[in-house]
């Protein structure tokens, strides 16, 4: 018996005739959910084993991209033979299929058989479509048919998603796509998932990162990779997203790692090498603070891993985000950055460079400073557009004074590269940074060379010197061989002299002082006013010592007002002038000798010779008369500050005296 024809199911199809087999072909069914262009059409007009013939065409709805044309087969043929190869009459089906260029894993097939039961080979026409390719596959008798035509007809998924998409319904896009996932007849395809995928990206990335990884888990079944695109709408969707805090710094992480952990063997890593940087380029343009930070381990990844720069622009961008208040440890390692596209050779912009540099201001991480001004000393010698002023020079040597002398020594090398003139405050700078890692050698060397820039050393510089030196007594005594045993005096001047003097008196060890005094006359160095000054000093912190243990004797006294009298005689024989700070040191021991009338007529003759006075001066004299119960006098004391130059006098001292003349 001739099986029938399968009447038509739709306001449109497609109709198959065989022309001239020689074997007899049973009808088949074929819905097939994929869009056949022209071209498929022209396949199989142009088959030499079919005679096309198109009874009705329509348009796609311009809602519904995805065409559901339905192909029939016809058996009528003038041959006699019953006998049916399957494989011959699929040829230009499947011949059709490859000019869509979709993958067979795109389509599905229903075949609907509607011939007896044994006539028809269903378990060949089964693995013939199995071996093609062409997994999803759902072979139908007859009876089945009528009964699924009897169920109640399946609303169009795809035409539902692209309404809730143009009225831009983000909840129904949700809820469709979870819905798609859950059945097995309404699958979306790759073209309307990577649709989802986009549409999402921009308003619920949380969502978009489910559906991509739900597309990535059926490409992967059906061996296939998606598309990258697909991953840069979802990379390029975490700037816009509206979610915050750690919520998004948690999917940002599972982003990133998803990334490395799907594409990380074979020619896949190529993904790896576009994906990452620009989910770097998010991360740093972003507002929250701490989702940039979750772009620092990302970037040591790629620097570690040898990342290609496929898109060295793209760095550049990233560089150009760096602020004031976005680097440090927690932030995106711009320096490293930095460092390995010089090394690759990728001249950076000038400007950029600069800003970099400038946004790590107070520069209080050493490493990076030094990263980054390797990177400039490396371009500067190409192009001497990356000069650096020297403002910006001397305010990262001011950074270097806790024993950052590799950072010094840079910024140094750009100070002789740019031909700038090292400032007072460099060379300050130079001298501490080398003096607390103990390289004193160095540490001299420096000064000698301030005094030879014209460069006179300060009190305060050669006080915090001389406090490094005393730290121990064997540090002394080599810095002292350094000073003295050498022939060529490469290492003697006077400032470097004074600091050894000073830090003998910091040890309280007097007999030392006055040894390293005695060699300025034995090695020709003159003296200067910090020399007497330091001598003072050392002089108060020696006594000062012994007073507290025990009050001096009276011979006691008479030896150091003595020794006094000779250290001023000396300075005026070198003809040097008091400082303030000498008359400073020198009524401070009068005052701890007891002997304040001597201290206030000195200072009534500084006052009167208009020689410089401290403060201090004034009120160490005022208070040691309050406690004496003078109150006369420690107010006449106190009402010398404004002759002095020294202003009012401090109002606690001026309460106290008024209080206590109260209370007389």
């Amino acid at each position: 018996m001739m099986p029938r024809i399968v009447q038509k199911r739709s306001h449109w199809y497609h109709r198959i005739t065989c022309s001239s087999f020689k074997r007899r072909l049973s009808p088949f069914l074929f819905d097939i959910d994929s869009n056949l262009g022209s071209a498929a059409h022209n396949e199989l007009g142009a088959s030499r084993k079919f005679s096309y013939h198109a009874m009705r065409t329509l348009s796609p709805s311009p809602t519904n991209s995805m065409l559901s044309p339905f192909l029939a087969v016809d058996n009528k043929d003038r041959t006699k033979e019953k006998n049916i190869e399957v494989d011959i009459a699929f040829m230009g089906l499947l011949k059709a299929m490859s000019v869509l260029k979709s993958s067979p894993a795109d389509v599905h097939i229903d075949i609907s058989v509607d011939a007896p039961e044994n006539d028809v080979g269903t378990e060949s026409m089964e693995d013939l479509l199995t071996d093609a390719g062409y997994s999803e596959i759902n072979l139908r008798s007859s009876e089945e048919e009528k009964t699924r035509k009897g169920e109640k007809k399946i609303p169009d998924i795809y035409q539902q998603i692209q309404r809730a998409m143009s009225s831009k319904r983000v909840g129904d896009v949700v809820e469709l796509f979870q819905k798609s996932t859950e059945v097995t007849y309404n699958k979306l395809n790759d073209n309307m998932l990577g649709r989802v995928i986009h549409f999402l990206s921009h308003r619920d990335l949380p969502a978009s990162f489910r559906a991509l990884k739900y597309y990535v888990e059926r490409s992967s079944s059906q061996g296939k990779i998606v598309k990258l695109d697909t991953y840069q709408r979802v990379v390029l969707g975490i700037h816009h997203s509206k979610i915050r805090g750690h919520e998004l710094v948690a999917l940002v992480e599972e982003i990133y790692h998803h990334i490395r952990d799907s594409f990380s063997e074979g020619k896949t890593v190529i993904y790896q090498h576009i994906l990452l940087p620009a989910l770097v380029g998010q991360l740093a343009t972003h507002r929250d603070q701490r989702v940039n930070g979750c772009a620092k381990s990302i970037v040591e990844y790629i620097i570690r891993e040898d990342f290609p720069l496929l898109d060295p622009e793209l760095y550049e961008a990233i560089l150009n985000e760096a602020s004031l208040n976005r680097v440090g440890d927690f932030f995106l390692p711009y320096h490293s950055l930095l460092t390995e596209l010089v090394s690759r050779g990728k001249t950076k912009c000038p400007s950029t460079v600069h800003n970099l540099l400038q946004n790590y201001y107070p520069y209080s991480d050493a490493n990076a400073t030094c990263e980054i001004l390797r990177a400039i000393k490396t371009l500067a010698t190409q192009t001497p557009s990356y000069r650096v002023d020297i403002g910006t020079l001397e305010a990262i040597s001011l950074a270097t004074r806790k024993g950052r002398t590799e950072l010094n020594l840079l910024v140094w090398d750009l100070v002789d590269l740019f031909g700038h003139k090292p400032t007072e405050g460099m060379f300050e700078d130079v001298i501490l940074s080398f003096g607390s890692v103990r390289s004193d050698s160095n540490s001299f060397k420096a000064l000698i060379d301030m005094e030879n820039n014209g460069y006179v050393p300060s009190s305060a510089l050669l006080r915090q010197f001389a406090l490094e030196l005393s730290s121990d007594f064997k540090r002394l005594r080599h810095a002292r061989n350094l000073l003295t045993w050498n022939s060529d005096d490469k290492f003697l001047s006077t400032s470097t002299m004074n600091c050894l003097l000073l830090a003998f008196g910091i040890k309280k060890d007097i007999d030392m002082v006055f040894h390293v005094f005695e060699d300025f006359a034995k090695y020709d160095l003159q003296t200067d006013t910090n020399t007497f000054t330091f001598l003072m000093e050392a002089l108060y912190l020696s006594v000062k010592d012994k007073v507290a243990s025990s009050s001096p004797s009276p011979e006691d006294v008479d030896d150091i007002l003595a020794i006094i009298d000779t250290v001023i005689g000396s300075m005026e024989l070198a003809g040097v002038e008091r400082s303030a700070q000498f008359f400073y040191e020198h009524i401070r021991l009068l005052s701890l000798l007891a002997k304040v009338d001597d201290a206030k007529s000195l200072l009534e003759k500084a006052i009167g010779s208009k020689l410089p006075v401290r403060a201090g001066c004034i009120v160490i004299i005022s208070t040691d008369y309050v406690n004496r119960g003078d109150l006369d006098n420690a107010r006449y004391v106190a009402n010398l500050s404004e002759t002095a130059g020294c202003g009012k006098a401090p109002s606690y001292l001026l309460r106290r005296i008024r209080r206590l003349e109260e209370q007389q």
